[in-house]
């Protein structure tokens, strides 16, 4: 990591300025949801406040250089018995080669996570308590959102009296599910991930989910005195179902503790190597000595302990000049904004456009033609506009205005949410026929969005139930490019694709309707769920909310999006799409072969797409997830398995071959037959 460039402080009102900017900073950081510099940004005050403090030993930095939470934390309620201290950093890899030659030990490495540092107390295997890191000495109290927090279980299998200390985070697709979630109560977006995580804990009136996980990195009890490693400590809270951070990146931070300080540099590039790919925010790595009581002997030192210390990777959040916003419709006849930058090299990548949230965000917070804003890339994530810089805005900067229609049709915006739709069906057609007719939905060979294009813009196709009546001879006249049609050969292919599309499972079909909060992952849930069409359909807002991943906002919109669309799924049925099997009519549920089972399916299935794999984990009996926990009952590994394959080893669930899966699931097939 490049060590910011300071520029000294020289006289006394520059260096009371600069303390009070970081406390300013600071105290948003520790105690709101709000932004007032980046992490680089910080990083560059606290060294010019280091260098002037070092030559005036009697300027006063209150806090800002020795005190947890640099001293702008208020606390809170609860007192920790044991403080909750902060990291020292090391600022180069020569750093970190020195510590781990100084403290002369066994070390382990882990990733730094970006969230909010929590004490958590269990008592008898029950969670009593969860509180904020604070001031250190004191925290706030933020049990009641313990049902949200993953990796936190609210009880143990096992009667244990345990005090545990780690992170909260937000992965990323926790961060965007966050945000749709907040935005469709009225609310602006989040600035980033660890602001969503410290604004959710402490807000106890919000009415809208904010999915988190925890991760521990401290814990101590009865159960664990007889341990004497870090190592030994962080395996056994996995084992009883406690997030670990060093189970979070297996082949890095899963490692056998090591002396070897060039072993360390290397296990820290590693994991700043992967970062893009992990899936939720990290900003640096921990080293930390290993052998339990040989902390006590190297000791603590102001707020930070002698035998860890942190190194900070490349800041994930920039700042740049905004230089027009663009806007596009979707397939939902949603907007999307676009923030048209200067470059501006932020998260690994040199950055030219990024996200903006919705025309209400842009508003609230001000944006203008001309501002500096911060842009926000955590690994592979699309880069977002999340703040902007009032202090460096230029007189020429202009107030950007939405478009009063929508720029695709000239229709009138739907404004009933803060995602403003099209309130045209037509507007946002050929993208929602496109995207019934892909692969992982209808899977109709030939269609292309050109064919979508085409009968739309002919007339023949108002509604997904159009698709359906089409026929060889309306599909071969229509316009192909370069002055060509379609043709009679082209035009039976798809027509014939169109027609077989009516026996796509119950869950393709409902993914193909184009209902609000239903991609494919919920399209699935939903038919395994209610097993029938009919069932679906007479489901009431309760009824959706029980669904997996769904929760009371996600089924009001569902169930108003069923309603919408319930002449079109009529004339559907009417023309024999597949409606599903009564639950009560399928085979026992215990009889099938994955039954009750949490399945990941990783790398390449033989004759299977990805979605394929999930679907047919689902028609085993079993639940299809995304992520290997220790909640995971089984992990299929095909070719190409990554990270998923490593980490199912390393936590001892058990694995299946492709094939043996593919076999699976032909011999449940024949058996159905």
């Amino acid at each position: 990591m490049a060590a910011p460039t300071s520029k000294a402080l020289t006289t006394r009102k520059q260096f009371d300025d600069a303390v009070e900017r970081a406390l300013g900073a600071a105290s948003a950081y520790y105690d709101s949801a709000e932004l007032r510099m980046t992490d680089f940004e910080y990083d560059t005050l606290i060294e010019q406040i280091e260098g002037a403090a070092a030559q005036h030993s009697d300027w006063d930095t209150r806090g800002v250089l020795d005190e947890v939470a640099a001293g702008a934390s208020t606390g809170g309620e609860v007192t920790h018995p044991v403080p909750m201290l902060s990291l020292g950093k090391v600022k180069t890899l020569d750093d970190v080669r020195e510590f781990v030659g100084r403290v002369g030990q066994l070390v382990a490495v882990e990733p730094k996570l970006d969230g909010l540092a929590v004490r958590a107390e269990y008592n008898k295997g029950l969670l009593v308590l969860i509180a904020t890191r604070g001031d250190g000495t004191t925290g706030e109290d933020v049990t009641a959102r313990a049902s949200e927090i993953r990796g936190l279980p609210t009880k143990l299998k096992k009667q244990l009296t345990l005090e545990v200390r780690g992170e909260v985070y937000m992965t990323d697709t926790d961060f965007d599910a966050a945000n749709d979630n907040r935005v469709h109560t009225g609310k602006s977006a989040f600035v980033n991930s660890r602001n969503a995580v410290a604004g959710s804990l402490r807000n106890s009136d919000r009415n809208y989910d904010t999915p988190m996980s925890f991760a521990s990195y401290d814990a101590s009890g009865p159960a664990l005195e007889k341990t004497s490693s870090y190592t030994e400590r962080m395996n056994l809270l996995n084992s009883w179902g406690i997030g670990a951070a060093r189970a979070l990146v297996v082949g890095v931070s899963d490692l056998a503790p090591t002396d070897d300080a060039d072993e360390v540099v290397r296990r820290i590039e590693t994991l700043g190597d992967r970062r893009a790919g992990l899936g939720f925010p990290i900003d640096g790595a921990v080293v930390k000595t290993d052998a339990i009581d040989g902390r006590d002997v190297i000791g603590t030192v102001s707020r930070t302990p002698k035998w860890a210390a942190a190194y900070k990777y490349a800041a994930d959040t920039a700042t740049t000049v905004l230089r027009d916003i663009e806007i596009a419709v979707g397939r939902t006849g949603r907007i999307s904004l676009r923030a048209v930058l200067d470059p501006v090299f932020v998260g690994g990548t040199t950055v030219t456009y990024a996200t903006l949230h919705n025309p209400a965000f842009v508003h609230d917070a001000d944006f203008r033609i001309g501002d500096t804003v911060y842009v926000y890339r955590a690994g592979d994530v699309i880069p977002r506009v999340n703040a902007v810089d009032r202090s460096k805005r230029p007189k020429s900067a202009k107030v950007w205005e939405a478009p009063s229609t929508c720029p695709n049709c000239g229709g009138e915006w739907n404004k009933s949410s803060v995602l403003w739709r099209c309130s045209s069906p037509e507007c946002s057609l050929t993208s929602w026929i496109d995207f019934a007719l892909s692969r992982d939905v209808l899977d109709v060979e030939g269609a292309s969005v050109s064919f979508s294009e085409a009968v739309v813009d002919a007339g023949l196709v108002n509604d997904l139930a159009d698709l359906f009546t089409l026929t060889v001879d309306q599909v071969a006249a229509l316009p192909a490019g370069d002055d060509r049609e379609i043709g009679a050969k082209n035009a039976t292919k798809i027509v014939s694709g169109i027609e077989r599309a009516k026996g796509q499972p119950l869950a393709r079909q409902i993914t193909s309707w184009n209902i609000r909060m239903v991609g494919r992952t919920i399209g699935r849930r939903l038919a395994a769920h209610f097993g029938t069409l009919d069932a679906l359909r007479s489901a009431s807002e309760t009824d959706l909310a029980d669904v997996e991943g769904i929760g009371v906002e996600k089924a009001r919109m569902i169930y108003a999006g069923l309603r919408d669309r319930s002449p079109m799924i009529d004339r559907l049925v009417a023309l024999g799409i597949e409606t599903g099997t009564a639950i009560e009519t399928s085979p026992v549920a215990a009889d099938l072969p994955l039954a009750g089972k949490k399945v990941v399916v990783t790398g390449a299935v033989p004759g299977l797409t990805r979605t394929e794999a999930q679907e047919a984990v689902e028609r085993l009996g079993g639940q299809s997830s995304g992520s290997v926990s220790s909640a995971t009952d089984l992990v299929v590994i095909g070719e190409g398995a990554g990270s998923k394959a490593e980490k199912a080893t390393q936590l001892g669930i058990p694995t299946m071959t492709a094939e043996d899966f593919a076999r699976l699931l032909a011999g449940a097939t024949e058996g159905d037959g």
